[in-house]
């Protein structure tokens, strides 16, 4: 009987476990389509150069944390909605036990058929998946559908695992509740006090001025007010991270429905049925739901915001392989160099040869910058730079006395500002040289093996250059650039095929930003797909929870439709009251994931807008999606109001 029971209510509730069973379905689907990722054939080409399996493992357990957290509190929405339904059980003389086995079935049934929709979506959705990742990181490599039993038993293990986790959440469920309680759990928990007490504005107003605190704190973390020491760094880090988290909270709990209440007293009682309904929400559900709102707001944040910071690195590869290799092929050892003009001979490949000799000296620019970088443990008075003769520049002339420098890495000129002029001091075993600083050129000049850390290069007279002499032997750059850049990428093979065989450190432009896109390309796309996998997971929190309201106000838009108002003036209300359940969390996630960018960006590349922009309008379109299906099932309620 209980199976014909359990089989009934399935097809009575196919409604209500609709919206559960296409979670459980594709929550199955994303785990195993991003498991089978890690056993695939085609990522072994991946593993050959980066650590590729290891993070996608990883990401598999964020993965699992962010399905389970979703999928038991589907399953608590969905038990308060049939609270009626099981008190009523009760109540005709079903004993706890008989009810709670009743519900397992159901919902053994529902994970059951959700595993075999499941991991046929995933096993087909697989390929692509892998496509995207290969397609991303460069790789060319033929993919095929591959089903991994690894990947399978992993899957059924983890969402048995969810299975007993719910069964265990619905067993305690049951058991702290009454008959009475079980009637009244569902108006229960959507009736909010209505009065607005002093605390709730106190806190609503504290919790403001804690997220604009972190805000301003993330805006000044690298300048000497914070950045004195490593220790007040991490400090100011960590008060942005616990104000703003904590100030979401608070503003949740009173700042909305404060100034929703504001907003409505501001009416004097005179508020159209469109403010009704919108502002009612806000006012009487949004601060009992202040944790979840909290966890969406902030985890959307982060998962922006990563990705903003990896597609920034992924999108400055090329300016960052132009600095670390400024030339094609970069050889410290001649014989190096040699071997591959023979290669280029060979091929019948033209190119262009170029030499650049560095010394390495130390300098006092301690004048030069806008601030004390003792911070940074950089001894600006005994700095180790390299220096380079200027008639080994092209296009740059330095005089006698003065000095010009090579741009630093994009980080640096962040944390180590320069002032328009000052004076700089070159230590020499004899003497010491005072040159007067003229400015800073845009393009580097030799590749990053032979600068010190990203520091910048001194462009000096070359009377100057060869008056010095540095501590260590000179050290030379053989540079190699191609003519036809069509004939780049056969040489830049050769270069990878022969990188082993090389006496000393060598570097290829083409490779760099090829190994920089690889790397930055597979943790864009995790954090991408556990974004993606979030914003479902939320979306469809925040879908089911205003499926439940309109339901629940069902009764309201009943009388309001009898004392006249039309089906279009509810919906514009509606409309609204979705705008701001949706949209508020949306808006505080993509201003905190900006602050948190723009708080450090610049050591993931050298442009913030573009990537972040992109980053949010596709986040903003997918998470709009919800907010669409969440008026279209408003409509239905309306509809079915009279």
């Amino acid at each position: 009987m209980s199976n014909a029971l359990a089989l009934k209510n399935l097809k009575k509730h196919a409604g209500t476990y609709a919206m559960y069973f296409f979670s459980i379905s594709f929550s199955v689907a994303l785990y195993f389509a991003f498991v089978t990722l890690r056993y695939a054939p085609a990522m072994e080409t991946v593993e050959d150069t980066m650590r590729g399996t290891a993070g996608i493992g990883i990401a598999s357990v964020l993965l699992f944390f962010i399905i389970a957290f979703f999928l038991l509190y589907a399953n608590n929405l969905m038990m308060k909605r049939r609270s009626q339904e099981l008190g009523l059980l009760q109540l005709i003389g079903m004993t706890k036990q008989r009810i709670f086995r009743l519900v397992q079935l159901e919902i053994l049934y529902l994970y059951l058929i959700a595993l075999v929709v499941g991991i046929t979506a995933g096993f087909l959705l697989s390929k692509l998946v892998t496509m995207i990742l290969l397609n991303i990181i460069g790789v060319e490599e033929v993919v095929s559908l591959h089903f991994s039993g690894t990947a399978f038993l992993q899957t059924l293990l983890v969402f048995i695992g969810i299975y007993l986790f719910v069964m265990l959440t619905n067993a305690l469920f049951l058991k702290r509740r009454t008959i009475l309680q079980l009637f009244h759990f569902r108006k229960r928990t959507e009736i909010v006090v209505k009065k607005l007490s002093v605390w709730e504005v106190i806190i609503g107003i504290l919790g403001i001025l804690l997220i604009g605190s972190g805000y301003y704190v993330s805006t000044i973390l690298f300048s000497e007010t914070i950045a004195s020491t490593a220790g007040t760094l991490f400090l100011g880090m960590g008060y942005t991270l616990g104000a703003v988290i904590l100030g979401t909270y608070l503003s949740y709990r009173g700042s909305v429905s404060f100034l929703a209440k504001l907003a409505r007293k501001k009416q004097a009682g005179y508020m159209s049925v469109t403010k009704v309904l919108s502002l009612s929400s806000i006012m009487f559900r949004m601060k009992s739901s202040a944790m979840l709102l909290t966890i969406i707001t902030t985890v959307s944040a982060l998962a922006i915001g990563l990705l903003s910071l990896s597609y920034i690195s992924y999108y400055s590869a090329s300016e960052n392989a132009q600095f670390n290799a400024p030339n094609h092929f970069g050889f410290i050892d001649e014989q190096d160099r040699t071997d591959l003009i023979h290669f280029l001979d060979g091929e019948q490949i033209a190119y262009e040869l170029k030499e650049t000799e560095v010394k390495e000296i130390y300098a006092d620019v301690d004048d030069l910058f806008v601030q004390e970088n003792d911070s940074f443990f950089v001894d600006t008075e005994a700095m180790l730079l390299p220096m380079i003769s200027d008639k080994d520049v092209e296009g740059v002339s330095v005089q006698a006395g003065d000095v010009f420098f090579t741009p630093m890495a994009p980080v640096l000129e962040v944390v180590m500002e320069l002032n328009d002029s000052g004076t700089v001091s070159i230590h020499t075993p004899e003497d010491q040289i005072d040159l007067t600083f003229i400015g800073e050129g845009e393009e580097p000049v030799v590749n990053y093996i032979l600068t010190v850390g990203g520091l910048p290069a001194l462009i000096v007279a070359d009377e100057v250059y060869q008056h010095v002499d540095s501590e260590e032997a000179p050290r030379t750059e053989y540079a190699v650039n191609i003519a036809d850049l069509s004939e780049l990428e056969e040489a830049n093979n050769w270069f990878m095929d022969n990188t082993h065989s090389f006496n000393e450190l060598a570097i290829s432009q083409l490779e760099s930003e090829q190994s920089q896109k690889q790397q930055m390309g597979l943790t864009m796309f995790i954090v991408g797909f556990l974004g993606f996998a979030f914003l479902f997971t939320s979306g469809c929190i925040l879908y089911i929870k205003q499926m439940d309201e309109s339901e629940a106000d069902q009764p309201d838009y009943t009388i309001l439709r009898k004392i006249g108002f039309t089906k279009k003036d509810l919906l514009k209300g509606l409309k609204v009251r979705q705008l701001y359940n949706f949209g508020i969390p949306l808006l505080i996630g993509l201003l905190h994931s900006y602050f948190a960018v723009r708080s450090g960006w610049f050591m993931f590349g050298n442009e913030m807008h573009i990537p972040m922009l992109i980053v949010m309008i596709v986040y903003t379109a997918l998470y709009s999606v919800f907010a669409i299906l969440s008026v279209a099932h408003s409509k239905k309620i309306i509809d079915q109001s009279l």
